[in-house]
């Protein structure tokens, strides 16, 4: 599930690291409770290949006149043990009706990047609902789950997958007319509606919270949205909040995963690409980058009379063996020079390694000897794990000119 946590509809999304979800809620006439929950992207924590995540927050609110009203910062250690780990913090702050700015920067040692956002925050007057919360877990023991609602705990994520049976769903609701009706409604993206809901309700308290379940375990795949109408004794619309989230059925989940992993591998002709070729390739959107694709990849194709691309199989097989084995927390395996000298030639037949050397660089040699023996000295110039090319006997793949500089001349053994 993790895979999927990253997608939240709804939300403003970070780069790919950090997701925010943001709820208003009320306190009363003049003053709203602004909730913002934000969740570490489980793929990158894989990357970072530690299990530790220092964080620092800050985050700045200004009125439209561009003077702060509230700020705050704080810093984070997040400890995760396995890849089901999630990370997912909250900070929440009281502000008066009106029109805002919110910033929030987020700070590690790999990344920072900021974000802005407005808020409108309205008079509460008369009947209101505050924003939706979409639910995966929900517990009655308050310990339980990182976030807290009248005395229960729960996991946000708009996002849901076979198998699981149910959303959760709760919201509040703000000096309601002394008879109403409160209408539920479940529909997709299409406008058909899964589930929907009226009930009669009379002399409610003046702010009420409203929670229960949604059954998804018979949905299709697909964007879906909840409502919640508030509507006076003529079904008169009074008050609507709705929020989207997502269900990924089974099939489309197998379907999703393939596709992506087989489009992202055959796209990825840079090594093999004339400049020429990759120029046009860039130039082409949807059904023609296929196309493109297909016959791309065909022309190395050495036996065109199976139905399998012997040629293809093995590059995305070096693909995978790259991204796993050579990448960093800044680029994928197959964007460095040890990815792209295995993508191109593959395996080494023989490989000489020096990780811990006490006065000079990391370094790798690797020596092909079919079509052309051929020696690569890799070095690990900045400690960050990204050998770079610093020696190459093949004129094709040259290496830098200061070699000397990071290697001991002994160790090449093929000369240029």
């Amino acid at each position: 599930m993790n895979l999927f946590l990253l997608i939240l509809l709804n939300t403003f999304l970070l780069g790919d690291k950090i997701i925010i979800n943001l709820n208003t809620f009320f306190l009363n006439d003049s003053t709203s409770y602004i909730e913002n929950i934000y969740f570490i992207s489980p793929d990158y924590l894989k990357i970072l290949k530690k299990n530790y995540f220092d964080l620092e927050v800050s985050i700045r609110v200004l009125n439209k006149e561009g003077k702060e009203v509230i700020s705050d910062k704080w810093k984070k250690r997040y400890n995760f043990k396995s890849e089901d780990s999630y990370i997912a913090d909250i900070f929440s702050f009281i502000i008066k009706s009106g029109e805002y700015n919110l910033n929030i920067k987020f700070k590690t040692k790999e990344f920072e990047f900021s974000k802005d956002t407005n808020l409108y925050i309205p008079y509460l007057k008369g009947a209101k609902i505050s924003d939706i919360e979409i639910f995966k877990y929900v517990s009655d023991d308050i310990k339980k789950y990182p976030f807290k609602k009248e005395n229960f705990s729960f996991l946000p994520s708009p996002q849901f997958s076979h198998p699981d049976s149910f959303a959760f769903y709760y919201f509040e609701i703000y000096n309601p007319p002394k008879k109403f009706f409160l209408y539920l409604e479940l529909k997709d993206s299409a406008g058909n509606i899964w589930l929907s809901n009226i009930e009669e309700k009379i002399n409610v308290p003046e702010r009420s919270f409203v929670r229960g379940s949604i059954p998804i375990y018979a949905l299709e795949g697909g964007k879906y949205y909840f409502k919640a109408t508030i509507m006076d004794t003529l079904k008169n619309v009074i008050s609507e909040s709705e929020r989207k989230f997502t269900y990924l059925s089974l099939i489309y989940l197998h379907k999703k995963t393939a596709r992506e992993k087989y489009e992202d591998y055959i796209s990825f002709i840079d090594y093999f690409a004339t400049n020429k070729e990759m120029e046009e390739f860039k130039k082409l959107e949807g059904n023609a980058r296929i196309t493109f694709l297909k016959k791309f990849w065909a022309k190395f194709d050495p036996d065109p009379n199976t139905p399998a691309n012997e040629f293809l199989t093995i590059v995305i097989a070096r693909i995978e063996y790259a991204d796993k084995n050579f990448g960093t927390i800044y680029k994928k395996g197959r964007y460095t020079d040890r990815g792209r000298i295995y993508i191109k030639y593959g395996p080494p037949n023989e490989v000489r390694r020096n990780p811990y050397p006490v006065e000079i660089y990391p370094w790798e040699s690797w020596f092909y000897k079919e079509p052309f023996r051929n020696q690569y000295i890799f070095v690990d110039l900045k400690g960050d794990g990204n050998y770079v090319l610093v020696y190459s006997s093949n004129p094709e793949e040259p290496g830098r000119a200061d070699w000397k500089n990071y290697i001991p001349i002994e160790e090449v053994e093929v000369l240029k």
